[in-house]
């Protein structure tokens, strides 16, 4: 490869990261990922937890572009909001492996949800998620019942 392809292929990242960081078309990757069957939303921790191929890309796409938005970020937890969907409807992604589920108590939560809507709920529950989560990570899942603490 001589210097002139070295700098063509130089340009060409350039512009390919400026499309890819254009507000409008991350805005029009949103709207087209809005439309998708599946959880828009997919691509939060608690939707790539799982050790299914969507679950383990949906990580790995999630800790590549975590640093700035992105089209391309978009297009990718589009594409596998589908293939999660799909998967599901077909049987898969629901196996036998025991797990454990952490409750949490909200105060008025219940109330406050019959008033707020499904969409408002399921996004304060994400955001539960997302703060607990990091907990239970760091102490690899190994928590004493009935106590959260060590």
């Amino acid at each position: 490869m001589g210097e002139g392809d070295a700098a063509q292929g130089k340009r060409l990242g350039q512009a390919f990261r400026r499309l890819d960081a254009d507000p409008r078309l991350q805005r029009l990757a949103r709207v087209m990922r809005d439309r998708l069957p599946g959880d828009a939303l997919y691509g939060d921790p608690l939707s790539v937890a799982g050790d299914d191929p969507a679950g383990l890309l949906g990580r790995r796409l999630a800790a590549l572009s975590a640093q700035r938005p992105s089209a391309l970020r978009e297009l990718g937890f589009g594409a596998l909001q589908v293939w999660q969907t799909l998967s599901e409807a077909q049987g898969r992604g629901h196996g036998d492996r025991e797990l454990a589920i952490l409750f949490t108590d909200l105060v008025g939560f219940s109330s406050w949800a019959l008033d707020a809507g499904d969409t408002l709920a399921v996004d304060l529950l994400r955001q539960v998620g997302q703060g607990l989560e990091p907990a239970v990570a760091e102490r690899a899942g190994a928590w004493s019942s009935g106590s959260a603490t060590a």
